[in-house]
């Protein structure tokens, strides 16, 4: 800019002396005479000096207007090579920005991914546990069917055990003493035999009993521990269907994509992800399977 200054100062210097060349060259080809050269001397003389204070005058005037042009175009070079340093600056934390925001989009996609993949292993495995508990419930039903049946079967027995005592005691034709006492011997082996039937039958009874009465309590406390299970999963997949709502609103509103183009050329400050301030302990198995995958796939 200067070098340009000077060719323009310099190149006005040549075209004054030029000029002023131009003038002497007219007043010497005037007539010679003594008083037409005289007179035309002065005069030529007196002009010329009129025209170089008038140039003088131009010529500063030129100069100062040149100089406040150099200082002007200076200052604008200076204030738009800062403003492209700006707008330089801004792209490049945008362009980071972007960047993280993109990897902050990928490992939400995959914490989403990752979760549908869990409440789809834990429908299945609910279905599995209503399976065993409907199995469980049937296999009770045959068992106290079972124990219907035995007793039914004891009772007769005791009531055929009874009528022959009756028969015993009201028949008036009875046979030898030897052939009673056999009949009474084999009626005692088989009472015998029927009453350790009988005792086994009980103490089996007892014993189905007894473990029927701890698989009703295990299945119900397995029932109602499915069911705590069932609603915490269900609490918790309430929980992360709202957190991945209010994290695709974030998104939402960060995201550059998404942001009207306007003409400010203010540099725009870079929107930094925190995670949340209060994380809670991981209480129960969904939450510590998840914050298992979230490390092993970081």
């Amino acid at each position: 800019m200067y070098s340009d200054i000077s060719s323009l100062s310099s190149s006005s210097d040549e075209s004054e002396k030029h000029q002023r060349a131009t003038t002497l060259d007219t007043y010497d080809s005037r007539p010679t005479t003594k008083g037409g050269r005289a007179k035309s001397t002065q005069k030529g003389v007196s002009r010329l000096l009129t025209q170089r204070k008038k140039k003088t005058v131009h010529q500063t005037a030129m100069d100062r207007l040149l100089y406040e042009i150099a200082v002007r175009t200076q200052h604008k070079a200076k204030s738009m090579e800062f403003e492209a340093k700006n707008l330089s600056e801004t792209v490049d934390n945008l362009r980071h920005e972007n960047r993280a925001l993109k990897r902050l989009q990928r490992s939400q996609n995959r914490e989403i991914h990752d979760r549908h993949d869990f409440v789809d292993m834990a429908n299945l495995s609910l279905k599995g546990f209503r399976k065993d508990v409907r199995f469980s419930e049937e296999h009770r039903v045959d068992a106290d069917a079972s124990v219907r049946k035995k007793t039914k079967k004891v009772v007769w027995l005791e009531n055929e055990s009874k009528r022959y005592e009756n028969l015993l005691q009201l028949d008036s034709k009875l046979p030898s003493i030897k052939e009673l006492e056999q009949k009474i011997e084999k009626a005692d082996r088989e009472l015998e035999l029927k009453d350790e039937r009988l005792k086994e039958l009980q103490t089996k009874f007892e014993l189905d009993d007894q473990r029927i009465v701890q698989e009703q309590k295990k299945e119900k406390k397995r029932f109602i521990k499915l069911q705590r299970e069932i609603d915490e999963t269900v609490r918790e997949c309430h929980d992360l269907s709202s957190r991945i709502k209010t994290a695709e609103r974030k998104i939402h509103k960060t995201n550059i994509y998404c942001r009207k183009r306007g003409p400010s050329t203010q540099a725009l400050p870079a929107i930094t992800w925190y995670p949340p301030a209060i994380e809670q302990s991981p209480t129960n198995k969904v939450e510590t399977w998840l914050n298992k995958h979230s490390d092993s796939s970081t």
